[in-house]
């Protein structure tokens, strides 16, 4: 009931722990040396570290289960809730995600990278979710997406960085950029654009890399490599 991974990581990366349905988010950094234990008969509850990255693994566990009924009130407000009320429950989780984020690290020790994943994690969980709406709740109203709505709505995307290295490994992220991108799709000033282009001109440094990494990665496996020659 015991096993042992080892790892070469050249920056700090994400991974995620699966025992039967349930799984919970590692971050690991060069020179981690992190033991995990749990009792599979109450995995959630008894998920413990010890190790060289045990603080940083602690905090992502206490916090998706202090965060658990924002996520599941999440679920009944985008498929409920109006746009100014949606945005209004975001923006009050947000702070309250951050509150509990600087709580914790006035009592820890974390590194400086895990400090600005930890933060991206809760600014671009705020933002992909804003961007999201306007498609996923037509789908529960039997509404044709995306939602028209006013360009006040999205003022908050002049708060978030599109660029930020410091948030590369992380998932909403990744997940921000996807839908930043059929947002500006919509734009009257990037019609005609390719996804490239539109990378090209919002991205700069290691996220432009990754992102055209990822629209290299999606085309060969769909098998239009070929086609996308000129574009890509």
């Amino acid at each position: 009931r015991q096993f042992q991974l080892k790892l070469e990581l050249l920056e700090p990366s994400i991974g995620h722990l699966h025992y039967g349905l349930e799984k919970a988010e590692i971050y690991l950094e060069p020179g981690d040396d992190l033991r995990i234990e749990f009792d599979p008969t109450d995995f959630v509850n008894t998920l413990r570290y010890q190790g060289k990255g045990a603080a940083a693994n602690a905090y992502l566990h206490q916090a998706q289960i202090a965060f658990q009924e924002i996520e599941e009130k999440l679920k009944e407000e985008v498929k409920t809730s109006l746009a100014l009320p949606f945005a209004s429950f975001l923006k009050s989780s947000r702070e309250t995600k951050s509150t509990f984020l600087k709580t914790q690290l006035e009592q820890g020790r974390y590194s400086p990278s895990f400090k600005a994943y930890a933060q991206a994690n809760i600014d671009y969980w705020y933002a992909y979710h804003l961007l999201n709406y306007p498609w996923e709740y037509p789908l529960h109203q039997n509404l044709e997406g995306p939602l028209n709505l006013s360009p006040s709505y999205y003022a908050y995307l002049e708060e978030i960085a599109t660029v930020s290295e410091d948030a590369l490994p992380n998932t909403y992220y990744t997940y921000f950029l996807d839908q930043f991108f059929d947002y500006q799709k919509e734009q009257k000033e990037n019609v005609g654009l390719t996804e490239f282009q539109l990378a090209e001109k919002y991205l700069h440094g290691r996220p432009l890399y990754y992102y055209k990494a990822k629209l290299y990665t999606m085309i060969c496996r769909r098998g239009k490599a070929q086609q996308a020659g000129a574009e890509m």
